[in-house]
């Protein structure tokens, strides 16, 4: 088998300090950033997703950032394939990627080659089945929990009939692809990622993590956010579009709507986004590939954890089975 690849992903909870650590590395070696965030990808989507600034993209080249409208379905597939290329393109121009971003299934699927059941998908088949939910949700939840008894039993013995969610998108996978779901997603388990992958995630005492994520919200309110979710509230877009389920908008959606006011709707998104947070690293945490790098003092954060990947990434390297980027000045 030939050797892997090795790969610096910088990944953790929103609020970490991930993205500032990654444009400092690559701004004073000759990297390029690679965004892992599910939201980013979308055009239009900026403050909420708190994507690079035209300033920053600037200093240092960025990818998958920008790349589909919002109405689009864009899988963890869509990008495993995208990232790989990019990453590849990055190792020909002899530059350094580092994959930045916060989004767990992305890492997960360059990390460990898991392509996951979502590159399955068909329009008009999600929105029928959708439909089927909303003209009779009891019923047609019913209907769809026995057709997938059917078609895997053994998957449908695992799932929570109530779970909608999982119900749907398991038949989904059954009816595209000829087999059963759980055969599908075991198959997909068994390819190998190409890359050997040191992945840093930035660790905050949680009062602090909070604290920052709180002052956060209030400077995505000064930018411009709520303007933004209207804009996005405004497009009509179906209520599964991807895009309408980011925190940071669907938070507002109620303000919009009259049934929340201003700051209980500001409340409601910093709430959200804390949880996401601890979601993120209930996430990782158990994953072995996982490096967890202490914070404690929030001055001069980009350079504190700048020298500790480093220092990982000198160490990774030297015990790598082939020559890997590391840090060269531009």
């Amino acid at each position: 088998m030939p050797p892997k690849q090795p790969l610096l992903i910088i990944s953790g909870p929103t609020a970490s300090g991930k993205s500032a650590v990654a444009l400092h590395l690559a701004k004073h070696a000759k990297g390029e950033i690679i965004s892992a965030d599910s939201m980013q990808i979308y055009q239009g989507l900026d403050i909420a997703t708190a994507k690079p600034t035209p300033a920053e993209q600037a200093m240092v080249p960025h990818h998958l950032i920008d790349i589909c409208p919002p109405s689009e379905h864009f899988s963890v597939a869509d990008y495993l394939g995208l990232a790989t290329a990019t990453i590849d393109a990055c190792l020909a121009r002899q530059t350094w990627p580092i994959v930045t971003g916060g989004t767990g299934q992305y890492i997960d699927a360059l990390a460990t080659g898991i392509r996951f059941a979502d590159g399955l998908y068909d329009a008009s088949l999600r929105q029928s089945l959708l439909q089927q939910l909303q003209n009779d949700p009891q019923g047609g939840a019913w209907a769809q929990y026995e057709r997938l008894k059917q078609l895997d039993p053994t998957l449908a013995e695992t799932l929570d009939p109530r779970n909608h969610k999982r119900v749907m998108r398991s038949l989904e996978i059954c009816l595209l692809s000829g087999k059963p779901a759980s055969l599908v997603r075991q198959e997909a388990r068994l390819q190998p990622s190409p890359f050997n992958c040191l992945v840093c995630i930035p660790t905050w005492p949680r009062a602090v993590l909070y604290e920052r994520i709180n002052a956060r919200v209030d400077h995505m309110l000064e930018q411009g956010l709520l303007e933004e979710a209207r804009r996005v509230y405004d497009l009509a877009l179906p209520p599964e579009a991807t895009c309408r389920q980011a925190i940071g908008y669907k938070e507002l959606f109620p303000y919009f709507e009259g049934r929340l006011s201003l700051a209980e709707a500001i409340s409601a998104l910093k709430a959200a986004t804390r949880h996401y947070a601890k979601r993120q690293l209930t996430w990782f945490r158990p994953k072995p590939w996982v490096h967890f790098l202490t914070c404690t003092d929030q001055a001069d954060i980009p350079e504190q954890l700048a020298r500790q990947i480093e220092t990982l990434w000198q160490d990774f390297c030297n015990h790598a089975a082939v020559p890997a980027p590391a840090p060269a000045s531009r």
